[in-house]
């Protein structure tokens, strides 16, 4: 009976992974890891507004575009570009 449980569990919660809405917001931590950067840089460039990020209150988060904004941002330019 328990192996029943363990298994309804399982399936359940794999139902629900699959029905979540995509994430529309990153903690600085998530885009530090996205990026294989450290926290700390995220959040200092952030609040320098050297990289695009929104505020809710006193949270800083990130949308995918800023994301993506910051990825692009980043690109080395080459010679002649």
């Amino acid at each position: 009976m328990e192996e029943f449980r363990v298994v309804v569990r399982e399936e359940i919660a794999k139902a629900l992974h699959e029905k979540r809405p995509p994430q529309l917001l990153y903690k600085t931590k998530e885009v530090a890891a996205m990026l294989n950067l450290q926290e700390s840089w995220i959040a200092t460039a952030a609040r320098a507004g050297k990289i695009p990020s929104r505020m809710f209150g006193k949270y800083r988060v990130f949308s995918a575009e800023d994301v993506k904004a910051i990825i692009e941002q980043a690109a080395v330019k080459k010679e002649g570009d």
